[in-house]
């Protein structure tokens, strides 16, 4: 497993590819929390922290098939 650190802007965004490919963009930083936004193919899996709230997940357009995920 490889493990890559970056300091991120707002806006700023991170691409990943392999099996499947995913960008997760900075959208807002406030303290010690970050407001993130992942696009992912569906082959993607996509894991949120338990503290996430699933409903604000789910408002904030991340989609429906990663909230039956959860």
């Amino acid at each position: 497993m490889a493990i890559v650190k970056a300091d991120i802007r707002a806006g700023e965004s991170i691409s990943l590819d392999g099996s499947g490919s995913a960008r997760i963009t900075l959208i807002a930083k406030s303290g010690q929390r970050a407001r993130i936004e992942i696009e992912a193919d569906a082959s993607v899996s996509v894991r949120l922290p338990k503290t996430a709230s699933i409903l604000d997940t789910v408002r904030n357009g991340i989609g429906q098939k990663l909230a039956d995920a959860l």
